[in-house]
């Protein structure tokens, strides 16, 4: 704390340090002052304004200021000079400076210096959602990242089976394209695993894990089950996933041999064998949900499933209606039987309340608002950059929004740029719907919309 003036009181707060690991440095503070607070930056190589939150905490502990405001911001660390952060504070019409020098954080303080840093992105997220800004000062709590798009199956429903191969090529993410996403990664609070294929067969697997293990988010993957070798589930422990999502299209053999191409006693067999291998090892399993991409041929299974998942450890079963890649799969489409769907959907919701485990269904016809442009940013294994997670398939027209590649433009311009920004000002109301938001499945769940011929 400093007496910055007679009348004026500066405070960073604890740990605004400098880590040498990191590329960022996070920056929160206060300032209680007799005088009108106009703006708060930094000055130095770049000028920035530091944005300006309520502190009740402070306004509780000063209560004979008139004037408290507390900042925050985000900086590289190469805008620093000799650990010096120079602060600019407009009071009245008076600029007044302040240098202070940033202690280094230790190694062993690194994981404090990441959570603060993390905790410092996302109030710039909730600043920039409350205000309705297409331009984030945030940058993506979320990161989703496509380790390959091979596959072991050939699930009847999935795009792979008919889409363009020449458009859509089989390859795998390099370790040199996550060290392009470090700065975000530094920033995000949830990483996960998804694309399509199955992120386990890239043979950067354990590397990326690795990589991504160091700046401590939330981690979790998608995975069909079939490929959870006792070599995978120790890597998985050891890179301590939070979540695993297993794509599990039915609750009989048979069914499962229709709709994933695979046995259903190997997957439960190799799920049972992970959460084993978490008891021996002394590791904490990652929490087990159930995706189940519903149709006409499963959707009567759906309530077994729940006592399935009760009894293989599962705690939730997420509920997604199959999309039309093909006409063939037009017949097999729920909105062509939704009164039998909901009664399927309201037998497995209250069976899922019984023996406590969540069942989240979907909605037929129903127009929802969408966040994912304004918090994630998900990455195919060929450096193309998406704002969503509809289905992100080369096809003519386009059944996606990408907004770059990592390979020729920068993070933040892939992140604010015009495309970005449109998309987001059209999702808040403020300008015209992006054409391929109009036609999303999830933003407004129509037939139409669900069919994505490719």
């Amino acid at each position: 704390m400093l007496q910055l003036t007679e009348n004026t009181i500066v405070h960073l707060d604890t740990p605004t340090t400098i880590a040498t690991q990191l590329t960022q440095v996070p920056i929160q503070g206060w300032i209680v002052s007799h005088s009108p607070i106009h703006k708060i930056a930094i000055s130095g190589k770049n000028t920035y304004l530091l944005q300006r939150v309520e502190r009740p905490d402070v306004v509780a502990a000063y209560p004979n200021y008139p004037y408290v405001q507390g900042f925050i911001g985000i900086i590289p660390n190469a805008w620093l000079t000799d650990q010096n952060l120079p602060l600019i504070f407009t009071l009245d019409q008076q600029d007044i400076v302040q240098i202070f020098t940033l202690p280094v954080a230790g190694s062993l303080d690194l994981e404090t210096h990441l959570s603060f840093l993390k905790n410092v992105n996302n109030q710039l997220y909730h600043l920039d959602v409350t205000q309705k800004c297409s331009q984030m000062r945030a940058t993506p709590i979320s990161i989703n990242i496509e380790t390959t798009n091979r596959c072991n199956l050939s699930c009847p429903t999935c795009a792979r089976n008919y889409w363009d191969n020449d458009k859509n090529q089989i390859g795998d993410t390099p370790l040199a394209l996550m060290e392009i996403l470090r700065p975000y990664l530094e920033r995000a609070s949830f990483v996960s695993l998804l694309g399509y294929g199955e992120a386990v067969l890239s043979p950067n697997f354990k590397q990326i894990l690795g990589f991504m293990r160091q700046f401590n988010p939330q981690m979790a993957m998608f995975n069909n089950g079939t490929t959870l070798s006792p070599k995978i589930a120790d890597i998985i422990l050891d890179a301590g996933i939070h979540g695993l999502i297993i794509s599990l299209d039915g609750a009989t053999e048979a069914t499962i041999q229709h709709t994933r191409t695979a046995s259903l006693k190997t997957i439960l067999r190799n799920v049972k064998q992970l959460r084993d291998r978490s008891v021996e090892r002394h590791l904490p399993a990652p929490r087990l949900s159930i995706s189940f991409t519903a149709s006409r041929v499963n959707i009567d299974e759906l309530p077994a499933l729940v006592d399935l998942a009760v009894e293989h450890g599962f705690t939730d079963i997420f509920v997604g209606l199959a999309k039309v890649f093909n006409t063939i799969l037009i017949p097999e489409s729920l909105f062509l039987h939704k009164e039998h769907a909901l009664q399927r959907f309201e037998q497995a919701v209250a069976r899922g309340k019984e023996l406590g485990v969540g069942v989240q269904v979907p909605n037929f016809n129903q127009e929802q608002g969408c966040h994912q442009p304004f918090e994630l940013f998900m990455v195919k294994w060929n450096g193309s950059v998406r704002l969503c997670c509809s289905t992100a398939i080369e096809a003519n027209p386009p059944l996606y929004i990408e907004s770059g590649n990592l390979y020729d433009t920068p993070l933040d311009t892939l992140w604010n740029g015009e495309m970005a920004q449109q998309v987001r000002t059209g999702l808040l109301g403020l300008g015209k719907t992006h054409p391929i938001c109009a036609r999303c499945p999830y933003l407004k769940s129509t037939f139409e919309n669900f069919i994505r011929l490719l």
